[in-house]
């Protein structure tokens, strides 16, 4: 005699139904499929995009004198991230030899990523003995910098001002020459030319090694760090560097027929290591034109 069993007479929508039932269990439980399943089709993981305000330093002109907008306490920030940085507070304070403090703040606009600025405060400086400058970045921690460990600098500043000559011998690093091989103005993709330049220490004092960066602003943009060395009051140094410009596609960017402004830009003591007669000084620029 054979043998029956109710499971294999259960009709064909019956066996839809338990399908449906054990399909939507395996959906709704994502730990029911296997690890290697999961780990080969997970998305790959991408690079945190973070902001990083940093102080990079803080310096007065002419130490001793009551700082108004023409000469105030300097303080250069950048934003060392890979994404715009939002506005923010920043404070800078000085303590006088007392114990008194003066203190500004500024609400300073938001940086671009890599973009690097320069902002004044007025603080009156008086009296003798040593001063204690100081800046802070967002003091209240009101956003998530990426390394918060850079966000402040502070200088000791020593005066007297009854030294009959208290300016100290200082040199001045400035761009005594900045041209392209014979003088194009305008540019191609893998076209190759030349960056010509000359720096001259126009100071009363010998430079310690410094860098220079070339940085070329178009539809793209890159940055050449160049290393100038020791330079005695009226030396020079004279340099180049080739290029081949890239074109719009393998620079990443959508492809165009358009001519696009284009410069070059050289700084001298361009992180500020060297204390200068004048620091507005250090820039120069050819403008171009990039014709794709």
């Amino acid at each position: 005699m054979a043998l029956s069993f109710p499971f294999f007479r259960l009709k064909r929508i019956s066996w839809i139904a338990i399908f449906l039932i054990v399909f939507a269990f395996f959906i709704g439980n994502p730990g029911n499929l296997s690890a290697a399943s999961s780990s080969t089709n997970a998305p790959p993981t991408l690079g945190p995009k973070v902001f990083d305000l940093r102080v990079l330093r803080i310096w007065v002109e002419e130490p001793g004198k009551v700082t108004t907008p023409d000469d105030p306490i300097h303080v250069l920030i950048e934003n060392g991230g890979n994404i715009p940085a939002p506005s923010v507070r920043v404070d800078v304070a000085v303590v006088a030899p007392d114990g008194s403090v003066a203190k500004r703040t500024q609400q300073i606009p938001g940086l671009k990523a890599g973009q690097r600025e320069e902002f004044y405060f007025p603080i009156k400086i008086e009296g003798e003995g040593e001063f204690q400058l100081s800046c802070v970045i967002d003091p209240e921690n009101h956003f998530p910098d990426s390394n918060p460990t850079n966000n402040q600098i502070s200088l000791t500043l020593k005066r007297d001002p009854k030294e009959e000559n208290p300016m100290e011998p200082l040199p001045d690093l400035f761009v005594a020459q900045l041209q392209t091989s014979d003088k194009i103005t305008a540019v191609h993709p893998h076209q190759t030319f030349k960056v010509l330049f000359t720096i001259k220490n126009q100071g009363s004092a010998r430079t310690p090694t410094t860098r220079a960066a070339l940085r070329f602003s178009g539809p793209y943009s890159t940055e050449t760090l160049i290393d100038v060395p020791p330079l005695e009051p009226g030396d020079e140094y004279s340099g180049e560097r080739e290029y081949d410009l890239l074109t719009l596609e393998e620079a990443g960017q959508p492809p165009s027929s358009r001519d696009f402004p284009a410069q070059f830009t050289l700084t001298v003591d361009f992180n500020h290591i060297v204390n200068e007669i004048d620091e507005h000084n250090n820039d120069a620029t050819i403008r171009l034109t990039y014709k794709p």
